[in-house]
Formats: C-alpha cells, structure tokens, sequence
C-alpha cells in the first residue's frame, strides 16, 4: 500500500483549473445521476418562438374542438408550456382553458383541455388533445403527447383547470 496520493503522483489535481475540471465532471455525474432516478426532472429547452397569430390559431381549434364555435360568448386562453422547431415548422406545447357563457355571459360551462399544435406558420397541420378528465390513466396520455420535462406541469395545470387567470384571460376572449 502506497502513500502517494493521485495529487501528489501527476499534481494535475493540486492546479486550481485541475480543480475546477474535477468538480465540474462530479457535478456533472451527480445531476446525471439524479435525472436517471428521476430525482431531478428533465429540462426542456424550447429552440422556438410561438407568435400571437399562432396562439389564435391554437384558440380557435380548441373552440371548435369542444364544439364552441358557434357560440356568441367562447373563447380559449392559450398557455404555451414549451415549442420546439421542426424540419416543416414548430411544435407547440400548449394548455388551453376554454370559457363559453350564454348571451348574457353566464357561464355555461369551462374546461382546461392540453394541445400539442404542430403548426407550419399559422396553418394548423395537426393537434393532440388531453382532457385529464379521468384521474386513472391521464398521466399516461399527458405523457404521451409531452415530453417528459413537461408532462407533470401540463397535468397539473389540466387537472386543477389552471390558475385563476386562465378563466379571466377566457372570458375576456369571449367578450364577457
């Protein structure tokens, strides 16, 4: 058995920039380590921008989704999660929270549904919808049309039909 510590044998260790290297790579290897066991939640970084006419766009086929569209009083409040280019547009990571109300602006009925938009400029070339309507089983779906970084917040938001805002921000929309 040696008492040469590694340090003393190569004396890269003993360097401050040595130092520094060596405690970024077990930072490195700890957050790894972490995200593995799920410690730590993936990160999305969104590499796009989604514009006002493609939140429209997004707002409308929410409406007509549920069947709103030929309401006086609808409208969709559009939360972009995340976007992401792709090699024929962006990919939108949305929660929408939808407010319809009758021709005194009742409310009739609201809902927070989640959108992934697949958009080519403000050309809707496909959608994903998840209510979150059933407690059993809708993580699955939210995972299946988020990425992960982003399923647990979108579920949360569907499933406690999003902050308070979300309904003032709707009702404005439908001219309520």
């Amino acid at each position: 058995m040696s008492n040469v510590e590694p340090a003393a044998v190569d004396g890269v260790w003993e360097h401050p920039t040595g130092r520094l290297i060596a405690g970024a790579l077990c930072a490195t290897l700890i957050v790894a380590a972490l995200r593995i066991t799920h410690v730590v939640p993936p990160i999305f970084l969104s590499n796009a921008t989604i514009t006002q006419p493609q939140i429209k766009v997004i707002s409308l086929f929410a409406a007509r989704h549920e069947g709103l569209g030929h309401r006086r009083h609808a409208g969709c409040a559009v939360d972009v999660l995340g976007a992401r280019k792709e090699p024929h547009g962006v990919v939108a990571y949305t929660v929408v929270h939808c407010w319809a109300g009758d021709g005194r602006c009742h409310n009739d009925e609201n809902f927070t549904d989640g959108v992934v938009a697949h958009l080519d400029g403000t050309d809707l070339t496909a959608a994903e919808v998840d209510d979150a309507i059933e407690s059993e089983g809708s993580l699955a779906v939210a995972k299946r049309i988020y990425p992960d970084a982003l399923t647990q917040r979108a579920f949360d938001l569907m499933d406690s039909d999003g902050p308070r805002s979300y309904d003032a921000k709707a009702r404005a929309l439908a001219g309520c």
